[in-house]
């Protein structure tokens, strides 16, 4: 058993990372999530200003065309120069901000009204008058 080591021990293995996996996405039901989502889309966006950005009119006849993320600036999409299929605006994890309620106008997670569940429509309940009187004239606000 001359080929066999012993694992080390003590503070050289404790800095060391044992998995080059990546970690899990954050979980932005969580205010620890959307801060840290915040945190990342703010990196993505310096890192994509750091990068140089392929210019698709520039290269050779065949070769895939390169789509950025709306959002961040990053890389959102590789396809070949003859699809068909729309590419993606935005990269996967500036899609999952958007689906988990981020606005870009307020760059901010919001959240939706609870009388009209986030469609802008407010339902009209029968207890409630109308916006319009009887005469037809608006009420003021």
């Amino acid at each position: 058993m001359r080929g066999k080591r012993k694992p080390r021990r003590g503070p050289a293995r404790r800095g060391r990372k044992l998995s080059n996996r990546p970690a899990p996405p954050p979980d932005l039901s969580t205010d620890a999530g959307k801060a840290f989502a915040l945190r990342a889309l703010q990196e993505r966006i310096t890192r994509a200003g750091k990068e140089k950005r392929v210019d698709n009119s520039s290269l050779y006849a065949g070769s895939p065309m390169y789509y950025y993320c709306g959002m961040c600036g990053g890389l959102s999409d590789v396809l070949p120069e003859s699809h068909s299929e729309r590419p993606r605006r935005r990269c996967g994890p500036c899609q999952e901000m958007l689906n988990a309620g981020y606005s870009e106008e307020l760059r901010t997670f919001t959240v939706p009204c609870p009388s009209c569940g986030g469609s802008g429509k407010v339902p009209h309940h029968p207890t409630e008058p109308s916006r319009r009187s009887v005469t037809g004239k608006r009420w003021k606000v």
